[in-house]
């Protein structure tokens, strides 16, 4: 029996996928043919599912593709990727997919792991995968992000508000979250999430922030990224794809990002003006409609239709340059933590989303 578990094992080795040693494979192999299953510690994953696969145990595969796949290393991926393939596993490919796609948009494709010719090499231990396994998860990837609509547009007017999770202490950041507005305000009709990466940037994703979720682009759930320049003046606001210019797509299956939009405020700070905006939507501009004086009140005002409750140099309206009574976005303070926020087309919820959190970043050239 032994004998022949270590020869399955060599077999296993043989194929690149394992370089764990023969008599561990084998006691793991064993073990279950036995009907039993040791405690396996995190470095014996790969080995403990490769046993299982052999000897047909579908449970034990995935429980030990669930455990690598929520602990992926940079020293592990690889060989979870080609244990994955020589496995079949689907669900721990999707999890090499995202933490790649992850890795070389946060590192780059030359350092600590190698994109090249259609593979990923870990540098250190020149352990090497193909990606081609990986193009299932990020057909997958795209065909979920389609059916939720997070990028579609319609002619009619989208009544939804935008909910502010303030940061309690200088380590926290503020996170977003949008609704449809079903009027009664209890959170249902969730949408969008984001999260304030930093001054600069935020993330997108459809996972629920209340619900602990993990809002990165290391997951399924990102959606889109917005970036900022210093001054804050700029803001560009692209999908969930790769920058061609870090990953190479002909290497990786992630199709290229794409630019959904840029919004432009004027600087304001030495003249205390109402804020100017500009938004270009995929060739077509947007701007601001320009609050009106009122002499009675002191004050710049803006006709939100009664939609928006509170002042606040964050409100604005959204319309072609031509055409000031065609709103395309209304944003507007309601209370201390929720912001009125109505779009139509050209505007997505993903684009309508990411045009207010670049109004609600704190800037160093715009009040």
């Amino acid at each position: 029996m032994l004998r022949s578990l270590v020869g399955s094992e060599m077999c296993i080795r043989d194929s690149g996928c394992c370089t764990g040693d023969v008599s561990r494979v084998a006691g793991f192999m064993e073990s279950m043919c036995l009907g039993g299953m040791p405690a396996v510690e995190r470095d014996s994953l790969i080995p403990a599912m490769l046993a299982a696969h052999v000897l047909g145990n579908a449970t034990v595969v995935r429980q030990c593709a669930a455990r690598l796949g929520n602990q992926l290393t940079a020293d592990s991926v690889v060989l979870a990727l080609r244990s994955a393939d020589f496995c079949g596993s689907a669900r721990l490919l999707k999890h090499c997919f995202y933490f790649l796609r992850h890795w070389f948009m946060t590192h780059g494709c030359h350092g600590e792991i190698v994109l090249a010719d259609g593979t990923v090499t870990h540098r250190e231990s020149g352990h090497w995968a193909a990606t081609w396994p990986l193009t299932t998860a990020a057909m997958e990837y795209e065909r979920r992000l389609d059916a939720l609509g997070v990028y579609s547009t319609d002619e009619n007017v989208r009544r939804c508000y935008v909910h502010r999770i303030k940061k309690n202490d200088e380590n926290e950041c503020n996170k977003y979250s949008l609704h449809l507005d079903s009027g009664t305000g209890d959170g249902s009709g969730f949408m969008l999430s984001a999260y304030e990466m930093d001054t600069r940037t935020h993330v997108i994703s459809i996972s629920r922030l209340e619900a602990g979720g993990d809002v990165s682009a290391a997951n399924d759930g990102f959606v889109a990224g917005v970036q900022s320049n210093f001054l804050g003046t700029e803001f560009s606001i692209y999908d969930h794809g790769v920058d061609p210019d870090v990953v190479d797509p002909t290497c990786f299956p992630a199709r290229p990002r794409l630019h959904l939009a840029t919004v432009c405020y004027g600087t304001n700070r030495i003249i205390t003006l109402p804020r100017e905006m500009t938004v270009d939507v995929t060739g077509q501009e947007i701007e601001n409609v320009p609050p009106r004086w009122n002499e009675k009140h002191n004050c710049y005002m803006l006709n939100f239709s009664g939609r928006v409750k509170k002042a606040s140099v964050k409100n604005f309206i959204l319309s072609p340059p031509d055409q000031p009574d065609h709103q395309i976005l209304l944003f507007g303070k309601v209370t201390s933590d929720r912001f009125a926020c109505d779009f139509r087309h050209p505007l997505s919820p993903c684009t309508a989303f990411a045009i207010a959190l670049s109004s609600l970043t704190r800037k160093v050239a715009v009040t």
